[in-house]
């Protein structure tokens, strides 16, 4: 009898479990559908107000000058002081901007200034890597909010010559204006720089070059197209030359910044190998694995360099330039992870199948970085990374594909080494690894290596290496 009054009690317990979760639910998607609503409203307001101001830049800027936020920050412990620019979103006070303006500052303590002087104070809500973005929120913004006027974005690509407006804080100059217009609206372009952490900021997207003065403050900051819609995010300039800025295309940002919002994060799949483009006399479709990551989803599916993989699962790949290396990148991200899809490809001009299985890219991906000095594709080593490996690693530079013309393969360097030290001096970064080769090149100078263990059974062995470093 005990045991049937037990057995009541958990299922009424279970019950009543189920029960609240039914309500939370409940009230969930009733907060869902009031913010629909909300979001829905206010876009109809913005398009009447935009129908208005179209092709008339003195009104569109009154208006949209109320949605720059201008960012100055010191880097806390350092004298070095961050200033850019920021766009608020949404009534919620969602604001966006360049990761690099906000790293390394306290993430709950980030302050910055509205168009009519109120300072506020910005939390980091999340932030994607790949793509320099980072959303931030305003606290207490609906107090402040009320007559800021938010933008829609884009929905179609720009066009070369069009007119473009940037609005930001160059320099610390806030609620300034450039003008300017497309110069190329899709730019195939590699960008590492040293304040993004040398990550490839244009792998996953082509950008939007403008002949517009984007002076250093305007990173993060809008670009608007004389309709008033945001049709991309100043992230890059060329150093040293007038009038040529990047800015990252609208169509790709929106994406990035609903991920933020609803994940935290930005899920990308990855088949662990990197693409190159097929030249049209080479062949008519496909793209070219240029190399493979050790353990990758290509290597388990025995995928080599010079693979011309022209079909995945239902879709043709198309790659005949290098402007569409981006687009492929993307559409591999977009893969679902787990799920077996069957690779179509040519190896010395005999078509193969087999079957890749996509794998979740984690934070190490996204250092991957061509060290053209020693002729080596090589990854800082990280946390991430040594979860991928399985194993603790010591700290340098994980060399996972070797160039042709490298020299390294001649003094028994493997790819899955890892480069420890040159002259002694770390090398667990990028940037430690360029400063102390620009010390020594030219030079004959000691590296360390530690061999890769499923070379030496799971052993770490150290060598000492001799060579002479190019100029």
């Amino acid at each position: 009898m005990a045991l049937i009054y037990f057995q009541y009690d958990k299922e009424k317990e279970r019950r009543h479990s189920l029960e609240e979760n039914l309500v939370r639910l409940e009230k969930k998607i009733l907060f869902l559908q009031a913010q629909i609503f909300q979001d829905k409203k206010e876009e109809e307001r913005l398009k009447n107000t935009l129908a208005s101001l179209d092709k008339n830049w003195p009104k569109v800027t009154e208006k949209l000058e109320t949605c720059i936020l201008s960012l100055r920050n010191q880097v806390p412990h350092t004298s070095t002081m961050k200033v850019g620019t920021s766009v608020i979103l949404d009534a919620w006070g969602h604001s966006l901007t360049n990761y690099h303006l906000v790293s390394g500052l306290d993430p709950y303590v980030i302050e910055g200034e509205l168009y009519e002087g109120t300072k506020v104070i910005c939390r980091l809500l999340a932030f994607d890597r790949a793509t320099d973005l980072a959303l931030l929120e305003i606290q207490n913004f609906p107090s402040i909010g009320e007559n800021i006027f938010y933008p829609l974005w884009a929905t179609e690509s720009v066009k070369k010559g069009e007119e473009v407006l940037l609005l930001g804080n160059p320099g610390g100059l806030q609620n300034s204006l450039a003008l300017g217009s497309i110069a190329n609206g899709s730019r195939y372009l590699d960008i590492f720089d040293s304040k993004t952490d040398f990550v490839n900021i244009g792998y996953f997207t082509n950008w939007i070059q403008v002949d517009a003065s984007m002076n250093r403050g305007f990173s993060g900051g809008p670009l608007f197209n004389k309709k008033g819609k945001i049709v991309g995010i100043c992230t890059s300039k060329i150093q040293d030359m007038a009038g040529i800025g990047f800015a990252l295309p609208a169509l790709y940002v929106q994406k990035v910044v609903e991920e933020l919002k609803v994940h935290k994060t930005v899920r990308r799949s990855t088949f662990g190998l990197n693409w190159k483009h097929v030249p049209k006399f080479l062949s008519s479709k496909g793209a070219e694995v240029h190399f493979v990551l050790p353990h990758s989803a290509a290597q388990k599916a025995n995928l080599l360099p010079g693979d011309i993989v022209y079909k995945v699962g239902q879709v043709d790949l198309f790659c005949s330039h290098q402007n569409n290396l981006p687009k492929v990148r993307k559409w591999e991200s977009e893969q679902p992870l787990g799920f077996p899809q069957k690779i179509y490809f040519q190896r010395g001009g005999i078509d193969k199948v087999t079957e890749i299985i996509p794998e979740s890219r984690r934070p190490f991906h996204d250092h991957l970085v061509y060290f053209y000095e020693l002729g080596f594709w090589g990854i800082p080593t990280d946390p991430s990374l040594e979860n991928y490996l399985g194993r603790k690693i010591s700290p340098g530079i994980w060399i996972c594909a070797i160039g042709q013309a490298s020299s390294l393969p001649r003094y028994g360097v493997m790819v899955g080494d890892i480069l420890v030290s040159i002259e002694g001096k770390k090398t667990s970064s990028t940037r430690e690894f360029l400063y102390t080769y620009k010390k020594h090149r030219g030079n004959q100078v000691n590296l360390t290596i530690e061999k890769g263990r499923f070379q030496t059974g799971n052993k770490a062995i150290i060598k000492k290496i001799q060579l002479r470093l190019s100029k």
